[in-house]
């Protein structure tokens, strides 16, 4: 198992689904997260089983558990490449219980020594829908550039970049 200070990090595995499942059923989980908003369960467990099988051949989806309580579900990261763009992306989807308290900044750097040390990448990627000023100033901090704009099944989408 992998960790930071506050977060166990493990690859996602079944186990994990009815956490990740209720916390894509918190209030505005999924607002700015176009392939999962407004899905049904039904939805969500098929996109959970495409990540699981994606994790098991290149482990890139994890959940995210507080180290302080091992039992404590606190979110997902994932560093994967974007197939609709096909870009090398990193992201994080966090429980709402911990919005707000630095959990995202804490991840980002563990987030991009897996990109450089485990994937072996040069480049990686933040993608979100423009509207998510969180993402917008989580990528900032970290020294992201914005690249581009692009428009995805009627979402603009922003593209930043970070060498690494």
């Amino acid at each position: 198992m992998m960790q930071t200070e506050r977060c166990l990090i493990r690859v996602l595995s079944r186990e994990d689904f009815p956490f990740i499942i209720d916390m894509y059923q918190e209030p505005d989980s999924n607002k700015y997260i176009g392939p999962l908003k407004d899905k049904s369960r039904e939805d969500q467990l098929e996109f959970l089983e495409l990540k699981l099988r994606e994790s098991e051949e290149d482990p890139s989806f994890f959940s995210l558990w507080s180290k302080a309580n091992p039992s404590e579900f606190l979110g997902t990261i994932n560093v994967n490449v974007f197939k609709a763009l096909g870009l090398p992306q990193i992201g994080a989807h966090l429980a709402r219980k911990i919005w707000g308290q630095g959990y995202a900044s804490e991840l980002m750097p563990w987030m991009l020594n897996y990109a450089k040390e485990q994937k072996g990448w040069k480049e990686v990627y933040g993608i979100f829908e423009s509207r998510h000023p969180v993402s917008k100033k989580l990528l900032e901090k970290f020294y992201f550039e914005s690249i581009r704009q692009t428009e995805l099944q009627g979402v603009t989408i922003e593209i930043y970049s970070k060498s690494l």
